[in-house]
Formats: C-alpha cells, structure tokens, sequence
C-alpha cells in the first residue's frame, strides 16, 4: 500500500486548532519540525484525538510533525525511522500540492536532513537520484492521507504560498499493518 485517503470529521476544526497550537517561532521556518512534546501538544486537541481513536491509531503514535515548506520540490527520497505510515493532514497552502512515488532498482543514499530541515533531531533520509527513478503515481495531498514513507517519493508545493501539513508518524507493527490493510 503506497497511500489511502481517509474522511475525518471536523476536519476544518482540526485543521484550524493545530494551526493554533504551532508556536509562531515554529510556523515560519520552512522544513521537517518536531516540536517539543509534539504528541502531547496535538493530541490534547479533542476532535484530532476523536478522529485518530475512531481510526484506531492513536496507541499506534510514534511523533508528530510538522511540514512546512513554500514552493519547493523535495527530493525524491523514503524517510528513516521507526515509522512505515505517516497520516498526513493538510493544514493551509494545500491546493494543487501532490506527492509522487517512483519506482527505482538503485540502493539510495544516506543523507542527513540538516541542510533542509528546522529540528531539534538530525533525522536522515535515503535519497535517491532521479536519472534513475520511474514515476508510478500521482497522490493530491489536498486531503488527509496516510502514506507508506518507506516507498521512494517526494512531495511538490508548485505555488509560492506557505504549505504546511501536520505528519503523524504511525509505528511500524503488525496492528498498524492490519488497520491500514483494512482501509483499502
């Protein structure tokens, strides 16, 4: 499974609380951000902490992030860590935005993220170079979605208006597995 689409209810609410709750020093720089007690800021907001209880992910949480970025194409990359999924939910800047997975034989490469990335981690990711990936598909990132991270991608915001997207990292584990199985 590369990505599924999910309905949450309230979303403009969620959407509009978790802008709230970024700390402006936070929302202005562009890049991968990991806020100080990212889970427990966000999941106190009760409509995103409903939404996540009805999917069944929310004792499945590793962290949560926050991806901003102005017009920009990332490279094409999987992420490294603990997670397989990420639930990703626009919050602003999200119109015509879409992410892209490729197909790919090559070994990537390992890169640290600190050229491009506001963190208080140093979290790598594998990139890989272009000459040698196939576009497979075309995701919108228009809504929420929840995506394999550890497939060969990158995300494109074409516009030159702040895009911002909260990144709930899910574990990888078989319950994980098995709720997104039977999302398909």
């Amino acid at each position: 499974m590369k990505y599924h689409n999910i309905v949450l209810p309230s979303l403009s609410l969620i959407q509009e609380k978790v802008q709230r709750a970024i700390p402006i020093k936070y929302d202005i720089f562009p890049g991968l951000t990991y806020l100080p007690n990212n889970k427990e800021l966000f999941l106190s907001i009760p409509e995103l902490s409903s939404a996540l209880v009805s999917l069944g992910l929310l004792d499945y949480i590793d962290c949560i992030a926050v991806n901003t970025f102005w017009k920009t194409t990332s490279p094409i990359h999987r992420d490294s860590g603990y997670s397989k999924y990420s639930l990703n939910i626009p919050l602003c800047g999200y119109k015509g935005t879409y992410l892209e997975y490729f197909t790919t034989d090559v070994e990537p490469i390992k890169k640290s993220t600190a050229s491009f990335v506001n963190t208080e981690l140093d979290p790598i990711y594998y990139d890989y170079p272009i000459e040698s990936c196939i576009l497979d598909t075309i995701v919108p990132t228009d809504c929420p979605v929840i995506i394999n991270i550890k497939q060969p991608h990158r995300f494109i915001n074409p516009h030159s208006e702040k895009r911002s997207i909260l990144l709930i990292r899910l574990r990888d584990c078989p319950e994980v597995d098995t709720i997104v199985a039977n999302l398909e």
